[in-house]
C-alpha cells in the first residue's frame, strides 16, 4: 500500500473543509459549533450524525462511525486509503510524492488510465469529419451540441482495431483492454478486437466523475440496439446510475431525483432543465441504486418507457416491491401526470403508475430549488418550504403506462 508523510496528510487535512466535503453528501444544518444531519451509513430519523470543522472530524452518535475527511470519504464512495487521500489531494490542490502503490493498486490505476484513454479517443472521432452520421442521429434526437459535449459523448469507428491500434501508440496491452471490458479476445488465435463498433458511445461514471463503462447505441436496426460494458473491477451496473455524478447537485438541491429508462432520455431531461434526472443502467432497478439516491434526497421518482422493458416486471414493479423502497417514503413534488392513475402491482401503496403520452420534461417545468433552513450556503425557507429536522426515509414513486382493468 502506498505510504504518505504525516506531514503532507497534515497538508491535505487543513487545507480540506470538512463541512463542504460531508455537505456534497448530507444535508447539514448548523448546530452550535458543530453542523448536524442525518447519517448517511445507517438508517435513522433523528439527526444524530456530527461535524466539528474545527477538529476536522465527524462522529455518529447512533453507529458510532466517525472519523477525519479520509475516513469519510472513503466510507462514502467506497475509497482505499490512498485513493481518498489522492482525490481529496486533487481537490485541494497538494501535490503528492511519486510512491508506487500495491499490485492490486496499479492495475485498478491502469484500468482507469486504459478507460480514461479510451474516452477520449472516442470523443475525438465524434467531433471529427468521420463522425457526421452520429452527429446527424444527435441532430435528429434533438440533443444540442453542449449537452453533447458535458455529457463527454463519443463515437466508435467502424473496423475491428480502431481503438486497440491507438491505445498500442499509448503503450496499453491487449490483457488491459479485456480486463476494461474495451476488447474481446479472438477464438482460438492471440489476438483481440473492439467490443464497440460502429456505435454512438455514452460514458458512464463513477460518482467521483471516472469514467469505468460505457453504453454504445447503434445507429439504425442493428441488434443488438444497446450494446454495453461488461461488468468488471471498476464497474458493477447495479450499484451505478448513469449521470449520477453530473445530476447529484440538482438531487440535492431540489431534495429529489428523476430516474429514466434510457440514456437518451437522460439527455434530454437535463437538456429541459431537469438536471435532477438519472437513468438506470439497464432494465432492472436494484436495492444499491435505491440506497446510492436515498443518501441525496427525500423523493425518487420513477419513469418509464411504454413498452416491455419498462411495463415488465423487470423494472418498476420489481424494484418497487423490496422492503426497502417501500419503507422510503417523504414528500413528493412531481410533475403532475396528465392521465389517470393506476396500481403498478407492487405491494407498496405509495407507489402509482400513470400513463405517460409525452416525456415529463415536455410537461413540466423544474420545481424550484429546495432552501433549509440553517442549511449551509441556502437561502431562508417560506414556510410551505421549510423542513422539520426529523424526516422521514424517502419513497419511490413510478410513473409509466396504466395496466388494463383485466391485468390489475
Amino acid at each position: 500500500m502506498a505510504s504518505y508523510s504525516q506531514a503532507v496528510l497534515d497538508e491535505i487535512r487543513t487545507a480540506v473543509d470538512v463541512v463542504d466535503l460531508v455537505s456534497r453528501f448530507v444535508n447539514l444544518r448548523k448546530a452550535g459549533q458543530n453542523w448536524k444531519g442525518l447519517c448517511p451509513f445507517h438508517m435513522e430519523k433523528t439527526p444524530s450524525f456530527m461535524v466539528n470543522p474545527k477538529k476536522g472530524i465527524f462522529h455518529c452518535f447512533g453507529c458510532g462511525v466517525g472519523g477525519d475527511a479520509f475516513g469519510f470519504l472513503m466510507r462514502q464512495d467506497k475509497l482505499s486509503f490512498p485513493e481518498a487521500v489522492r482525490a481529496l489531494a486533487k481537490q485541494a490542490g497538494v501535490a503528492l510524492p511519486e510512491e508506487r502503490g500495491s499490485a492490486g493498486e496499479r492495475g485498478r490505476e491502469e484500468l482507469l488510465r486504459t478507460m480514461e484513454l479510451a474516452w477520449r479517443f472516442y470523443v475525438d472521432k465524434l467531433w471529427k469529419p468521420e463522425g457526421e452520421q452520429a452527429r446527424q442521429y444527435l441532430a435528429q434526437r434533438g440533443i444540442d451540441p453542449e449537452v453533447a459535449r458535458r455529457f463527454g459523448l463519443g463515437l466508435a469507428p467502424e473496423g475491428w482495431e480502431g481503438l486497440q491500434s491507438f491505445m498500442r501508440s499509448e503503450k496499453v496491452t491487449d490483457d488491459a483492454l479485456v480486463a476494461a471490458g474495451l476488447a474481446i479476445p479472438r477464438e482460438g488465435r492471440a489476438s483481440v478486437y473492439d467490443r464497440f463498433r460502429g456505435r454512438l458511445l455514452f460514458a458512464i461514471r463513477d460518482l467521483q466523475g471516472r469514467v469505468v463503462a460505457f453504453g454504445g447505441r447503434a445507429f439504425g436496426d442493428e441488434q443488438p440496439k444497446y450494446l454495453n460494458s461488461p461488468e468488471t473491477s471498476l464497474y458493477v451496473k447495479g450499484n451505478l446510475l448513469y449521470a449520477a455524478d453530473l445530476a447529484r447537485p440538482a438531487i440535492q438541491a431540489k431534495n429529489r431525483a428523476l430516474l429514466v429508462e434510457g440514456y437518451v432520455d437522460c439527455l434530454m431531461a437535463h437538456q429541459h432543465g431537469f438536471t435532477e434526472t438519472v437513468a438506470a443502467l439497464g432494465t432492472a432497478f436494484t436495492p444499491a441504486q435505491l440506497g446510492l439516491l436515498k443518501r441525496y434526497c427525500d423523493d425518487a421518482i420513477l419513469f418509464f418507457d411504454a413498452d416491455a422493458a419498462g411495463t415488465g416486471r423487470r423494472s418498476a414493479p420489481r424494484s418497487c416491491s423490496s422492503p426497502r423502497a417501500r419503507a422510503w417514503r417523504g414528500p413528493s413534488t412531481a410533475p403532475a401526470p396528465s392521465s389517470p392513475r393506476g396500481r403498478c402491482g407492487c405491494a407498496s401503496r405509495s407507489c402509482r403508475r400513470a400513463t405517460t403520452p409525452t416525456p415529463f420534461y415536455e410537461r413540466a417545468a423544474p420545481p424550484p430549488s429546495r432552501s433549509g433552513s440553517g442549511r449551509r450556503g441556502a437561502s431562508s425557507p417560506t414556510p410551505s418550504t421549510a423542513r422539520s429536522p426529523t424526516r422521514r426515509a424517502p419513497r419511490v414513486r413510478a410513473r409509466g403506462p396504466a395496466r388494463s382493468p383485466a391485468r390489475r
